[in-house]
Formats: structure tokens, sequence, C-alpha cells
């Protein structure tokens, strides 16, 4: 490790360390504008509440989006083959999630993602099949994890793992850098991960698992990532997401997507 990295990597180290220290000393804070938190949720005030990025049900339990009857695929699901059993997300893209995602992924604040993850974490509560799981979270890039510090997916798992009483597998990696999916310029999604993933070397991947990552749009990464877990003996997959871009939140503002 280069020096810089290291020194880095310590402050790091330091900083969040300092931070639980004080939760146990002080009072608790938001994470996003040091107010004092006053909610169930110690990182977030009640401005930040992360209430309204919750998703309208029913949603559909292969895509997540919304459907007519709770527990039943949508019609788009019911007529196309899905890699996974189940895919479970806890929150529709924005707001305060939003803020927390972009304050981790662009600010290296990796405390940021506890909250999304107690998300997250409480809607697998609710599925047997949590319990005691093989979560494997969705590689970055080697040159992408260097510069952030971390890969997002894989402390998002990490506290699942945690909170369930399962492991973390990380069987995968990403094999070439692609274009982030949620730019404009990323025309075609599934063209721009073909061919991004692959086992890592000597990887076992157990016979269950559920495949993590932060943020699903348009479910080509997970996909990719699911053809090579399928390839590689997978027989019963999960997915799990913090965000479902694209469905509607639980706020007043999104009443007229409730489903009828």
């Amino acid at each position: 490790m280069h020096p810089r990295d290291f020194l880095r990597d310590a402050a790091r180290s330091w900083r969040e360390l300092g931070s639980g220290l004080g939760e146990l000393f002080f009072e608790a804070r938001c994470v996003l504008c040091d107010a004092p938190s006053g909610t169930a949720t110690p990182w977030l005030c009640a401005a930040h509440d992360l209430e309204e990025q919750r998703l309208l049900r029913p949603t559909c339990p292969l895509c997540a989006m919304p459907a007519a009857e709770s527990d039943a695929p949508c019609g788009s699901c019911a007529a196309t083959a899905r890699p996974w059993s189940a895919l479970v997300a806890a929150l529709a893209y924005g707001g305060a999630g939003r803020e927390l995602l972009l304050q981790a992924k662009l600010g290296h604040r990796s405390a940021s993602l506890r909250p999304l993850a107690e998300e997250l974490g409480g809607e697998l509560g609710r599925h047997a099949w949590a319990r005691g799981a093989r979560f494997v979270p969705v590689p970055l890039h080697a040159a992408k994890r260097r510069a952030r510090g971390f890969n997002q997916a894989e402390l998002i798992a990490r506290e699942l793992a945690e909170r369930c009483g399962g492991r973390v597998c990380g069987v995968l990696r990403r094999v070439r850098a692609t274009a982030p999916q949620g730019d404009p310029l990323t025309r075609d999604r599934s063209a721009n991960v073909a061919r991004a993933f692959a086992l890592r070397r000597f990887a076992r991947v157990p016979a269950s698992v559920v495949l993590v990552d932060d943020t699903c749009t348009s479910m080509a990464t997970l996909e990719a990532c699911a053809q090579v877990l399928r390839r590689a003996g997978c027989r019963e997959l999960r997915a799990a997401v913090v965000f479902r871009a694209g469905a509607p939140a639980a706020c007043p503002l999104a009443a007229e997507h409730r489903v009828p």
C-alpha cells in the first residue's frame, strides 16, 4: 500500500472511531446536517428522516416496482424470466437517502451508509430466507475502489450479515471498468455491464445467496452478476438493494402513483 493511502485510511478510521465514541458520551447528531438527531434513527434528524423515501406498497416481489396485489408479480415480470426469485428494496431514490449515498460515494464518508443499511435490513427482516444468508456484494472496479476507499455494496452487505446472522461472500470481481449506469450517456445499460463481472480465482459460490447493491435502476447490473453466479452453480438467488430508482415513494407528493 502506498504511504499516502495508508495515512488516508488511518485518518478515516480514527475519524469513524471518534464518531462512534462520541455517540456513547454525547448527543447523537445527524450525519447530514449535524443537528441533534432526536429520532428513532440516531444518525438522522427529523428534517432528514427517511420515512418519505420508503416505497409505496404493494410491490412486485421480482422487480420491486408497484404491483396490483401483494406478493404477485407485475405484468412485466410475469412475462419475463428473472434470474432471481426475489428482489427486495427499501427506498425510492431521492431526498435524504440520495444525499446520504452521495455523501458516502463522493465525500468518502462510509458512515453515511449506516442508516441506509438499517433501512434495507428492516425490509429483509420480513423474510425468513434472509436469516443466516450468504450476502454477495456487487463489486467495484479496483481503480474505483482505491479512489473511493471502500465498496459501498460490500459495507451494506456487512451490515446486513451482522443483522441477519449471515456472512459476506466476496466471490465476484469486476474485470473491466464501466461507465456509471446513471450517466445520461449510458444508453444501453445491459451492454455497458456485459462481461464486466467474473468469479474470483478459487471462489466457491454457495448454493443460496443474496446479491447486494446500493441502487437498482434497470436491473442490468444485478442481472449481469446473477448470470455469473448461476453459471457457477448457485441454485437459489435473491437480490437486495437500498434504492429502487423509478419507484414511487410513500409521501403525499407521490399519492398519484398509488396502485388502485
